[in-house]
């Protein structure tokens, strides 16, 4: 017993010591933390081994979702990565920057170690970060469904080439006839508006959250943003480069459109993808997105010809019977209550011709409570709780073959983004709502992967570019 007694006393000793020590070290300024000196190949080493093994084990807690390789989830994102994430891990076939290289520890090149890592893994570190280093975590916590997006696309860079990177992440080319608004601003000379107040920490007054913010990418979001909004949605708005998984615009009226925006950049409504562009537009710059994508020809990703082969028709039906007639069994109202005419003061938005994979993405997200709002009233979250996976998949493909019928431009099963049904403008309607999903045609279901092994709707794909 005296022995023991001993060597705890030996050992407080030495941790007393040793605090002493640290803190006269820290005092007298003497430890080196410029980032301008490399790590000795110790302290590299001792911090990945650290690094490393907090992400895998913490990985056994995520479950990758069955839709992961999607092609709508991949494209998104690629689109987010190359905005952002190349600013400090390169690219495929591409240098990282000067000043990512000079950061301490070093960001990683990911296309070289990126499978080192699992696809849980993956996940941990898009969605906490690391602290003491420049990885950031997910601008929001609420939606997972994001990171496992991110996951889908860096799963693969390991394996993707230079020309087929800049093919993926270029964007669509602009109409021949391309004109549109280029609402520019001078950063620093506009009215800012609170920004996401989530992520505030101790001390406040060191810290800026306003939008319109700074950006990560390149000045064109303060001086031609419709490009920008373009490589997700489309210069149509259809969201056809992502095949569906960003939301189709052109149905929307205005002033939801303008909400969302707002509320994205104040971070009521979250998504680590719209977040991050939103919060660096200024107001004046959101009014004139609006009404440019809302005012475009109403156009859809579906075309009103598609047939729906025996589980999509069932799906369909169900979906049909929801929207007309409501859940008695569960009380849950007719999506029709609110989502035909404009009934309340309240926008709610357009959801016939929306994109199946973005529907069943933002319903997933109401049941789950991690969508936030565009405004003050909004009863999805009561309204969707007891939606199962199955009656949103319903939703989903019934809503998405809500589109007029126009003859196809090419055929429906072409798998280019570019292909389109084009109607007539049409005036704008009440309200939009935004969302990413998988496409609605898909008779499976995927799980969007959840620490607790819930399982989310996704839409199978019909067609990757089918004209809507």
């Amino acid at each position: 017993m005296g022995i023991i007694r001993n060597g705890l006393m030996t050992i407080g000793a030495l941790a007393v010591i040793g605090g002493v020590v640290g803190g006269g070290l820290a005092v007298t300024g003497l430890v080196n933390i410029k980032a301008s000196d490399p790590h000795g190949i110790g302290v590299y080493n001792l911090l990945h081994f650290v690094f490393k093994r907090y992400v895998a084990a913490h990985s056994v807690d995520w479950t990758p979702p069955s839709d992961l390789s999607d092609d709508n989830r991949v494209a998104l994102g690629a689109q987010h990565f190359s905005m952002v994430c190349t600013n400090c891990h390169g690219a495929p076939n591409t240098g990282q920057n000067a000043t990512a290289l000079s950061i301490r520890p070093r960001p990683q090149y990911l296309p070289v170690v990126v499978d080192e890592f699992t696809d849980s893994e993956l996940f941990v570190i898009l969605k906490y970060g690391v602290k003491f280093s420049a990885m950031p975590s997910w601008p929001t916590q609420q939606r997972d469904d994001d990171v496992w997006t991110m996951v889908s696309f860096v799963r693969g860079l390991d394996e993707l080439s230079g020309d087929a990177y800049a093919k993926m992440t270029s964007g669509p080319q602009p109409p021949a006839s391309a004109n549109w608004p280029k609402p520019s601003y001078i950063p620093g000379t506009v009215e800012t508006i609170p920004s996401d107040t989530e992520r505030n920490s101790y001390p406040d007054a060191d810290y800026s959250y306003k939008a319109p913010a700074m950006g990560l990418y390149d000045d064109r979001l303060y001086s031609d943003p419709i490009v920008v909004c373009a490589k997700c949605h489309g210069y149509d708005g259809t969201g056809a480069p992502t095949y569906g998984e960003a939301p189709n615009l052109n149905i929307q009226e205005p002033r939801y459109l303008e909400a969302a925006l707002k509320a994205y950049a104040s971070g009521e409504r979250k998504s680590g993808f719209m977040q991050q562009v939103a919060s660096e537009l200024a107001p004046s710059q959101m009014t004139v997105l609006a009404d440019y994508f809302a005012n475009l020809p109403t156009t859809y990703l579906m075309s009103a010809s598609q047939t729906l082969d025996s589980n999509q028709q069932a799906a369909y039906d169900r979906g049909e019977e929801i929207a007309q007639k409501g859940i008695a069994a569960t009380n849950t109202p007719a999506c029709i209550s609110c989502h035909v005419g404009e009934r309340y003061s309240e926008p709610a938005p357009i959801l016939a011709g929306q994109n199946a994979p973005y529907l069943v993405r933002q319903l997933t997200q109401f049941r789950n409570g991690g969508r936030g709002n565009d405004s003050s009233w909004n009863p999805m979250m009561a309204e969707s709780h007891s939606l199962t996976d199955a009656e949103i998949q319903g939703l989903a493909v019934y809503y998405s073959h809500q589109v007029q019928a126009q003859p196809a431009t090419t055929p429906v099963s072409e798998p280019e983004p570019a292909a389109l049904v084009q109607q007539p403008a049409q005036e704008p309607q009440p309200a939009p709502e935004e969302t990413q999903q998988p496409s609605a045609d898909q008779s499976q279901q995927p799980d969007t992967g959840t620490q607790t092994g819930t399982q989310a709707p996704t839409a199978d794909q019909e067609a990757p570019a089918a004209a809507q």
